[in-house]
């Protein structure tokens, strides 16, 4: 019977990690508390409470990445198309004075007090910083605690992904990639189907109850127009029984 025993040093480290975590998370919060409301914006969007700008963002994200792959860009020529891209729009933001409106996007609920969706999403933004560094760090532990072991699954982790990379393309892989990282906060926020529908109804209702109030209309417009036909009566033009010529009628008397 084996028993894990927590050392001193390992405990030190995880509790240092955390207060550093938390201090990294209030630097944060401090940096973009002036993009408050863009932050906010896009939680709701990824969160699936603003289902039609989402649908547009993996619309947008979709066709630039078929643009990139099919029209032959290269990276040097996205990254400077971008950076000018970058630099006018600055440019016209600066002398125009305009800032984008994104309080006005906002979902009621993010203007209570009492929801700290701000607090969150910075967490989530400082968790995804540390991700990364976090799978290395453990990969970097396992090879050194089994060297033969990390080897020999590596290298069929690596067979495998090379196995199923023959089936399809690379832009094809990269965009899966996004469309599972976009996904993902929506997935985990919306677990429960009920909940998912809770926080989407009062969105969805809305298109909802215009395209009920377009359809009345039509109905209306339909069942006037089919009404004034049976009262006026079709308007194809009566045709009258023509006089027989005397062709004919000497044809029907042989």
């Amino acid at each position: 019977m084996s028993t894990t025993t927590t050392t001193p040093n390992s405990t030190s480290t995880r509790i240092s990690r955390k207060m550093y975590r938390e201090e990294t998370k209030r630097s944060w919060e401090n940096k973009l508390q002036p993009y408050k409301d863009a932050v906010l914006y896009f939680r709701s969007v990824l969160v699936w409470q603003r289902p039609i700008d989402f649908g547009v963002l993996l619309a947008v994200i979709t066709l630039s990445v078929w643009l990139f792959f099919n029209l032959k860009y290269t990276v040097l020529t996205m990254a400077s198309t971008l950076l000018a891209l970058w630099t006018v729009g600055s440019f016209v933001k600066d002398r125009a004075n305009y800032k984008i409106p994104f309080d006005g996007l906002l979902p009621p609920s993010y203007r209570e007090p009492t929801n700290d969706y701000f607090g969150e999403a910075v967490g989530m933004l400082v968790q995804l910083r540390y991700a990364v560094g976090d799978a290395i760090e453990s990969l970097l532990e396992f090879r050194a605690s089994n060297p033969p072991r990390f080897a020999i699954q590596m290298t069929l982790a690596c067979i495998l992904i090379a196995y199923i990379g023959s089936f399809a393309s690379g832009s094809v892989f990269f965009l899966l990639g996004i469309y599972a990282i976009l996904l993902t906060p929506g997935i985990i926020a919306n677990s429960v189907p009920s909940k998912s529908y809770a926080v989407i109804e009062p969105y969805v209702k809305v298109y909802v109850e215009k395209l009920l109030v377009l359809k009345d209309k039509a109905l209306v417009q339909i069942n006037q127009r089919l009404s004034g036909i049976q009262i006026n009566g079709p308007n194809t033009p009566k045709t009258t029984p023509q006089p027989a010529t005397t062709e004919q009628k000497g044809s029907k008397a042989e």
